[in-house]
């Protein structure tokens, strides 16, 4: 769909969906009063979303959102599509200096009747993404065996090394441990 210099593509959706998204991608392109520059979007399946439920890429136009998302309520297909698209046009209005939920996109998504937000609770009625249950994730403690300071990280990190005992001459080697935590949840 054409609107404003702006042309939409998306990939993945029932067709009476896709009419439906097109008509919001051309009233937000009128609502927020889109640059004239011609300019492509895609809108895309983001097969290997996991923890979100939509990335934006503006500097290639696209949108990747999770197939789940996509096929579930049309309410939530509709504020993480306007959310998504209110980066790609803070990008292209106001260039790359803004930060990526500053007060630009908060406005936009305003403009747009939303709350600006950046998780939405979510259950699983309807087939919508959930927040609950989520796999345990292992995490891993480095420990100092001298001074006894602790850093938690998703992944072993041998080369870290205890910035204290280096300054004192010692090795600065930190003991790792493997942490099976919760998300969300100090160990």
């Amino acid at each position: 769909m054409r609107g404003s210099g702006i042309t939409t593509l998306i990939d993945g959706v029932h067709p009476s969906r896709k009419r439906s998204l097109l008509r919001q991608i051309h009233h937000l392109n009128e609502l927020w009063e889109c640059p004239d520059e011609t300019r492509a979007v895609r809108i895309a399946p983001g097969n290997r979303l996991r923890s979100s439920l939509a990335v934006c890429n503006p500097n290639r136009g696209l949108i990747r959102v999770r197939p789940d998302v996509l096929t579930g309520p049309m309410t939530v297909l509709r504020e993480v599509l306007c959310h998504e698209y209110a980066h790609l046009m803070v990008r292209w209005i106001h260039g790359s200096g803004p930060r990526p939920h500053g007060r630009e996109w908060a406005d936009l998504m305003r403009a747009a009747g939303y709350t600006p937000r950046l998780r939405m609770p979510m259950t699983r009625k309807g087939g919508a993404p959930t927040s609950e249950g989520k796999r345990s994730r292992v995490r891993y403690l480095h420990r100092c065996p001298a001074c006894h300071t602790e850093r938690l990280s998703p992944r072993p990190q041998p080369r870290w090394r205890c910035a204290h005992c280096r300054q004192a001459g010692l090795d600065g080697r930190l003991l790792i441990v493997s942490v099976g935590t919760q998300r969300g949840a100090t160990p």
